[in-house]
């Protein structure tokens, strides 16, 4: 079974790895996988990062990244409210899909 863990939290995408600024260590993802065989984040996408120092590494097995692009600011979740919307419909179905 799966579940989709969704969040406002930014990753950096390096080479195929997913990175958090500190706030979801890969370790986080065990509370889940105890209880799923699966997990799908969806969170946004963190466009660079001038310094990689201070990243931690989030992949691990059985745990899926899904980022949304259009949320930079919080200005952007009411500019762009309806294509965020659309996009995290989008991101739901295909990380909910197996």
């Amino acid at each position: 079974m799966r579940i989709a863990f969704v969040h406002d939290h930014p990753f950096l995408e390096m080479d195929g790895e997913f990175y958090s600024q500190g706030g979801l260590p890969k370790n986080i993802w065990g509370r889940y996988l105890r209880l799923f065989d699966e997990v799908a984040v969806i969170g946004r996408r963190l466009k660079s990062h001038k310094n990689t120092h201070g990243l931690v590494l989030s992949s691990t097995d059985n745990v899926t990244f899904h980022l949304i692009d259009k949320m930079n600011s919080p200005l952007d979740a009411f500019i762009k409210r309806g294509q965020i919307k659309n996009d995290l419909k989008k991101v739901l179905k295909t990380a909910m899909q197996r």
